[in-house]
């Protein structure tokens, strides 16, 4: 069986520059809004598609009280 190969990360934003753009999400939905329209604004706005990353930024600024 052929070892399967791991996509390659893609390009990488300025320091903080996702959560920027989180923060900005949320003002705009101040009643909250769901994680999934979240990831397709940033996978539009910015081509950031990795689950992931979007729910460490989201645990991170939840641990900081924003």
């Amino acid at each position: 069986m052929p070892m399967s190969r791991k996509k390659s990360s893609g390009r990488k934003n300025p320091p903080s520059k996702t959560k920027e753009e989180i923060l900005r999400f949320a003002l705009v939905h101040p009643y909250g809004f769901d994680e999934t329209d979240l990831r397709v604004y940033l996978r539009k706005k910015y081509d950031i598609t990795d689950p992931r990353g979007i729910k460490r930024h989201l645990r991170e600024l939840e641990k900081n009280s924003i």
